[in-house]
């Protein structure tokens, strides 16, 4: 193995360590940030929440939840909103 794909495949997995680490502990400050973001976008396509949770395969109370900021959501609960919202993950995420 060269150097050069040592280096690539540790860029790869510091990425998706650093990644994994953002999924699982947003702050405060970014919890709340992401479901104003997630409530503005809501309200500018004129949904419920009950309607973008079904969508997304989540509990409404849960996404509720999301948009207050008192939850954690996972990376794939986070990508099930934007497939359900049909926006691109920059326009919620803080990375």
């Amino acid at each position: 193995m060269s150097l050069k794909s040592l280096y690539i495949d540790n860029l790869i997995v510091r990425f998706w360590r650093e990644l994994s680490y953002m999924a699982y502990y947003f702050t405060a400050k970014q919890r709340k940030k992401i479901g104003n973001s997630l409530k503005r976008i809501r309200k500018k396509k004129e949904l419920k929440q009950v309607e973008v949770a079904v969508e997304a395969g989540i509990n409404t109370s849960y996404y509720s939840k999301i948009e207050r900021g008192e939850v954690n959501p996972s990376l794939e609960k986070i990508y099930r909103i934007i497939k359900a919202l049909k926006i691109q993950s920059s326009n919620i995420l803080p990375f």
